[in-house]
């Protein structure tokens, strides 16, 4: 027993020195400019459930502006990096601009179904992201107005 305790130690501090995810963290991945990964955020501090963090984006010509950030419980948010990214965005969902009309950008699920048809004019949302980062639900809100939850169909 003693031996396989000193086994699993050395394995986990080889898989720690290598960069290896820790388990209570979620890595949003991207392909910034620099073709650097973004930062593993926390997701169970600042009273975020084990599940989930909170990240704004703001949609550019190139694809997308990624503003990601903290939420406490209160709900209260502090930016922590700021990424141009190209499409698909996170590893979680892509969007597109639809045939009918081109004014119009459609945010999709990781599988293609429609998750929410908005305006081009820089929209503002905050998308929840789980375990395996996929997006799942997505907080949005133009400028000086209110959203809500919207989840893979667009039902709110």
């Amino acid at each position: 027993m003693l031996l396989r305790c000193i086994f699993v130690s050395i394995a986990g501090l080889l898989c720690a020195c290598a960069g290896a995810p820790s388990p209570d963290r979620v890595q949003i991945q991207g392909t910034p400019p620099d073709n650097t990964l973004t930062p593993r955020l926390p997701r169970s501090d600042q009273g975020l459930s084990p599940d989930w963090f909170l990240g704004d984006w703001r949609v550019g010509a190139s694809g997308c502006m990624l503003h990601l950030g903290r939420s406490d419980a209160e709900g209260a948010s502090g930016p922590v990096e700021t990424r141009d990214c190209a499409p698909p965005w996170s590893g979680a969902s892509r969007w597109r601009r639809p045939a009918d009309d081109q004014s119009l950008f459609d945010i999709l699920t990781p599988e293609g179904a429609l998750l929410w048809r908005a305006g081009a004019i820089q929209p503002t949302a905050i998308a929840g992201v789980n375990g395996e980062g996929r997006l799942v639900r997505l907080y949005w809100a133009q400028e000086g107005t209110h959203g809500g939850w919207v989840r893979p169909g667009g039902e709110e």
